[in-house]
């Protein structure tokens, strides 16, 4: 790399980190500490998260995510 490339890349603002949005399945049941079994039973009782499908691939949203957690709190009591 010449010493103006690694220059101008020394002056570049580091980017700020991003924020998930979304969760894939995997990542949904990692971050609520459930089988993906356990997410696909729910889904098919009703109980699961609402999904949303982008191109083939299945997301939850952090606020689908959020609502379902409120949602099993209330079941419980």
């Amino acid at each position: 790399m010449s010493a103006a490339k690694a220059k101008a890349k020394a002056r570049k603002k580091p980017e700020a980190p991003m924020t998930q949005l979304a969760y894939t399945v995997p990542e949904f049941c990692r971050a609520f500490r459930i089988s993906e079994r356990h997410y696909f039973n729910l889904r098919d009782e009703g109980k699961g998260p609402k999904e949303m499908r982008v191109g083939r691939r299945v997301l939850v949203s952090v606020e689908s995510a959020q609502a379902w957690v409120r949602a099993r709190e209330l079941e419980g009591t």
